[in-house]
């Protein structure tokens, strides 16, 4: 899966409160640049990474994430060896920690740590997380997308820690 179809998962998060015609678009536009912005970037074939740290900014088609620190996984396909061409890697998690925001025309997600499996195809964003989309909201301490299965569940901290919170405003013209 290329970081493209990765970025392009992890707007998903919008599901939650709806909004699936903004999240098909950027699903189906693959081929689109991605840009990141970083104060710095550190890539290792060793542990098959690549970490961007400092007020991290990664854009594509109107979907932009920003944290503190990104980090992009890979692996080879099993047939390669190390001289495989970047273009033949797949990225197989992704992580963005500290103040993390996503944001995508309508609806914002905000949480302290995201991750995203793609094996499992599976999103994580934890640490008070929270999706805005117009005056609707929902919070948890985890949000957890099962991609494949259009499902998500918010759990709270623990059993003494806060509940899910949400707050939902019927649409009046429908």
């Amino acid at each position: 899966m290329s970081v493209t179809k990765t970025l392009g998962r992890l707007l998903l998060v919008g599901l939650l409160l709806g909004g699936a015609w903004e999240l098909a678009a950027l699903a189906a536009g693959e081929t689109a640049p991605i840009r990141i912005e970083a104060d710095r970037m550190e890539a290792s074939q060793q542990e098959e990474s690549v970490v961007f740290s400092g007020k991290v900014e990664a854009s594509q088609q109107g979907l932009v994430i920003q944290a503190d620190e990104m980090t992009v996984f890979y692996e080879r396909p099993p047939e390669a060896d190390a001289s495989v061409a970047v273009d033949r890697q797949q990225v197989s998690r992704l992580t963005a920690r500290g103040n993390v925001r996503i944001n995508r025309q309508g609806w914002i997600a905000s949480g302290d740590a995201l991750e995203f499996f793609s094996k499992k195809r599976q999103v994580v964003l934890t640490g008070h997380a929270t999706v805005f989309q117009k005056d609707n909201k929902i919070t948890g301490e985890r949000i957890i997308l099962y991609l494949d299965d259009g499902k998500s569940v918010v759990e709270r901290e623990s059993e003494g820690g806060e509940r899910v919170k949400g707050v939902f405003f019927p649409d009046a013209a429908k």
